[in-house]
């Protein structure tokens, strides 16, 4: 397309890089064109389009529908284009989890960390074990069960006997954090590769174990193994790993694991537009050597077909 015929809303953008993805301006177009020409789609049928017509799919194969619906929401953001109106309840709202015996508290389980091992943390696939780690964080985590959005790997911890001990959560890192960009050196990055930095949204002991070490324990374990098992959920393999801790939490347990303390985030919400309650500490933790090399290659621009 002759830059004589662009949009001139699209012409003005001071960046073509959004939400890691670096574009062409003419794909812009494109983009813009998919959604004006296909009034009757729905905002996920869309970004199925968008992902066939630019090529946003995995090694495995599988669209890469979570970052073509951020990138249709920044667009509708910087007013490029108009997106139809969500169909159902709000992104966010969920029915209240229903709290059965099978997530009840159990009998103290103590002693020395030994007696436990070998530790194990194991992927939940399936519906039902998904809906008992569900009510789990529902039931002791202090910020409670949220319905994860796009990839994401849960995990129970067990011990040798198969007990459950715990439940971690990893999702996709936060769009915004300015003391990890200065960190890995994004400052003046007109793309960034978001998809290879994942979040620890959820980490949680529960409350009748009191085994010391233990949390350093699991979160080392979970660190040696969730690049690997991110690459082959999802096609793309993790090079860091991220967490922020709320107050009045001191992120020992990170500290003890070798996980790097960054500073505060700058009280406003992951996605860069809601404010948080609160600045939390955040900490962060290479999954391979050459990490900072690969978050800071050129990005190829998405291909057009």
């Amino acid at each position: 397309m002759a830059s004589a015929d662009l949009d001139p809303r699209i012409a003005r953008l001071a960046s073509t890089s959004l939400c890691g993805q670096h574009l062409r301006r003419s794909q812009i177009a494109d983009i813009q064109e998919i959604v004006t020409s296909l009034p009757l789609l729905s905002r996920t049928e869309l970004g199925h389009t968008v992902c066939q017509h630019l090529g946003w799919q995995t090694p495995r194969g599988s669209n890469r529908i979570q970052l073509a619906m951020r990138v249709l929401e920044e667009l509708e953001r910087l007013s490029i284009l108009a997106l139809p109106a969500r169909k159902g309840p709000e992104r966010g709202r969920q029915a209240p989890l229903s709290l059965g015996q099978r997530s009840a508290p159990q009998a103290p389980l103590e002693g020395p960390l030994a007696q436990l091992e070998p530790l194990r943390l194991r992927l939940v696939s399936e519906r039902a074990e998904a809906g008992l780690w569900n009510e789990f964080l529902e039931r002791y985590h202090p910020l409670g069960y949220r319905q994860p959005i796009g990839c994401h790997l849960r995990y129970f911890l067990e011990d040798r006997q198969q007990r459950l001990l715990g439940c971690l959560l990893y999702d996709f890192a936060a769009r915004y954090l300015p003391v990890r960009d200065r960190w890995i050196g994004w400052q003046d990055q007109p793309s960034r590769p978001l998809e290879r930095v994942v979040r620890q949204a959820r980490f949680l002991l529960f409350p009748w174990v009191r085994v010391k070490c233990l949390a350093s324990k699991a979160l080392g374990l979970s660190l040696r193994q969730l690049a690997a098992d991110w690459q082959h959920q999802h096609g793309v393999r993790p090079v860091l790993a991220e967490t922020y801790v709320s107050q009045p939490y001191a992120g020992t347990c990170y500290r003890a694991s070798n996980w790097h303390y960054l500073g505060q985030t700058q009280a406003r919400g992951a996605m860069g537009a809601v404010p948080a309650k609160t600045p939390k500490a955040v900490f962060v933790y290479p999954l391979q050597r050459d990490w900072q090399a690969l978050l800071l290659a050129p990005q190829r621009p998405a291909r057009s077909r």
